[in-house]
């Protein structure tokens, strides 16, 4: 699976901000301190496995408002556009179109929640643990 695009519409210090990451290869966030890298990665991870009741993004906006989006691509060249939302049934399309949990796991491929933050989404801390194991 490939993110080709994420859209932080509503959630944690972001508001309408979409993220190309379409180009092929690893992505690395960097900026300053309180620039919203964390909330990125949070962000990825609530988007594909869903928000938990309780979550710390919601300083900006309500619950109810929460909001993210994302383009997403199989290695087969197939795509879905994705909303989710703080609800009981948070996954649609773009449209309000409620969609089923499991429309992800073909786009998932297996990776489980657990895997996706310790392999794909990796903060420095991980990195540089994992550099040192290598070395």
């Amino acid at each position: 699976m490939r993110i080709d695009r994420l859209d932080l519409l509503a959630f944690g210090p972001f508001t309408g901000l979409s993220l190309d990451l379409s180009a092929p290869g690893v992505h690395l966030v960097t900026g300053p301190n309180e620039a919203g890298k964390s909330s990125a990665r949070a962000a990825l991870d609530h988007l594909l496995y869903g928000m938990p009741l309780r979550t710390p993004y919601n300083f900006r906006h309500d619950y109810a408002a929460l909001r993210l989006g994302a383009v997403l691509r199989r290695s087969d060249g197939a795509t879905l556009e994705i909303v989710r939302t703080k609800a009981r049934e948070s996954l649609h399309t773009p449209d309000g179109t409620p969609l089923p949990e499991s429309a992800l796991a073909p786009f998932l491929g297996g990776v489980d929640r657990q895997t996706f933050t310790s392999v794909f989404a990796l903060h420095s801390a991980e990195l540089r643990a994992g550099g040192k194991t290598l070395a």
